[in-house]
């Protein structure tokens, strides 16, 4: 996958180059993302067990440059509100609380008006810390997942100021720990957006959809971790 996406991004590049001079629209805006984090664990030979992270708030500033009719590259950077936690972790009383900052980049080609394809890197920072029913808490250092992507986005119009968008990518995230583990997993997964877009005026628009990601792999003892997040986004986008 990854040499698939070098091969694209440098396609991608070179075409962005030679178009350097046509129109270019900058659109920046805020997003928000309210999501429910679940963290599951398959032991091999044993019964799984999920923890629910619970749900925060997250938001943060976005970017998008288009170049001409075709090409496009964004970022969006996400910080969570509230700390995710979910209690019973180790025992009945104890509780796990996350922080988490988001950064997603990608780099794209529309081929159509409405189809397109685009290469991503997504990076997730999950600071943690553990309470013990006595009330003791300690620094659990930060979970981190990151890693490249490539996918689809597309968009249908209404009719008069409205669209259905969607876009979908599959993801080749590593998982890590920056204290107690040393070692790191690989997850794969897919990260999927479907929602609706209106434009209030020529040069200011919303959005309101769902989005879910969803990310699975197994350590070196055959168990397997998923980290899903899933909920709604809202953005609000000023284009000049």
């Amino acid at each position: 996958m990854k040499k698939t996406l070098v091969v694209l991004v440098g396609i991608l590049m070179f075409a962005i180059a030679t178009t350097a001079f046509a129109e270019t629209k900058v659109t920046v805006g805020m997003k928000v993302w309210e999501n429910k984090w679940d963290w599951k664990d398959e032991p091999l030979g044993s019964t799984s067990q999920t923890w629910d992270n619970g749900t925060a708030l997250m938001v943060g500033p976005s970017l998008n440059l288009r170049f001409g009719d075709h090409f496009f590259v964004g970022a969006t950077y996400l910080k969570s509100m509230k700390d995710y936690e979910s209690s019973d972790w180790v025992t009945s009383t104890d509780k796990m609380a996350f922080e988490r900052t988001d950064l997603d980049l990608t780099m794209g080609v529309m081929f159509t008006r409405y189809f397109g394809m685009f290469a991503g890197y997504k990076t997730v920072e999950a600071p943690a810390t553990y309470t013990s029913g006595a009330g003791v808490s300690v620094d659990m250092g930060t979970m981190t997942l990151k890693g490249p992507g490539f996918g689809l986005v597309a968009s249908i119009p209404l009719g008069g100021s409205a669209a259905l968008y969607g876009n979908l990518a599959f993801m080749q995230m590593t998982r890590e720990w920056s204290k107690f583990y040393t070692s790191s997993l690989d997850e794969a997964g897919v990260s999927l957006e479907l929602g609706a877009a209106v434009a209030f005026t020529e040069s200011f628009s919303g959005t309101l959809g769902y989005k879910l990601q969803s990310f699975a792999g197994d350590d070196a003892y055959g168990n397997t971790h998923t980290d899903t997040f899933t909920g709604v986004t809202l953005g609000l986008n000023l284009t000049f």
